[in-house]
């Protein structure tokens, strides 16, 4: 509902449900639905957050608000431009700062809030071009075209798509939540003013 509108009624209901945007099969806009509504929620979570609170967390095995949203939007990517469509490493800067203490590196901090959010958005502009090209039929299609592991020969571990869109909708609301706690335990603002604590803990790709 928009701020002005008036409330619902039984002659006028506010009608919610899973049903996907226009330009979408039922099967893929179902799950595009899903991101698109546990993204809003994440994005009003961390709306009025200073740099100071994107990076704070409570203890050395935490990560920070700032690291979740970039972990979040390198995961996505990873899922639908490397396991569905092959394509490598390289084409992803930004591995590091979701992923700093696996790579050695620091994480980013003191960047302001849009730094992650339009991280966010291009990714999901993206991946919203190739599941609108995707039909029903794909869901069931096995792929694994992301760089195998070590020791592993590629195409070694295979997915559904179907799975695939399951996992992100799953692994998104899993960051969100951990979010959420993390702005429920975080200082006020002011506190936070000039105070840094570096993230120390490893975070996994799946």
């Amino acid at each position: 509902m928009e701020p002005n509108d008036p409330p619902p009624t039984a002659s006028a209901p506010q009608i919610t449900t899973c049903s996907g945007p226009d330009g979408f099969s039922p099967g893929i806009g179902r799950y595009f639905a899903q991101l698109t509504e546990i993204r809003d929620g994440l994005l009003a979570q961390v709306a009025d957050l200073t740099p100071e609170q994107l990076a704070w967390h409570p203890n050395p095995d935490t990560e920070s608000v700032e690291t979740q949203l970039l972990h979040v939007a390198a995961v996505e990517w990873s899922w639908i431009f490397q396991d569905i469509l092959g394509r490598p490493d390289e084409d992803y800067l930004g591995w590091e700062e979701a992923f700093p203490i696996r790579v050695g590196a620091p994480p980013v901090s003191g960047q302001p809030l849009p730094y992650y959010t339009d991280r966010l958005a291009r990714v999901r502009a993206a991946v919203r071009a190739v599941l609108r090209g995707m039909t029903d039929d794909d869901l069931s299609r096995l792929v694994g075209n992301a760089p195998p592991e070590p020791g592993e020969e590629g195409a070694s571990r295979l997915y559904a798509i179907d799975w695939i869109l399951f996992h992100l909708v799953h692994h998104e609301a899993h960051h969100a939540g951990q979010v959420e706690l993390l702005t429920r335990l975080m200082p006020d603002a002011a506190d936070l003013v000039g105070i840094t604590t570096p993230a120390v803990m490893p975070e996994a790709r799946r």
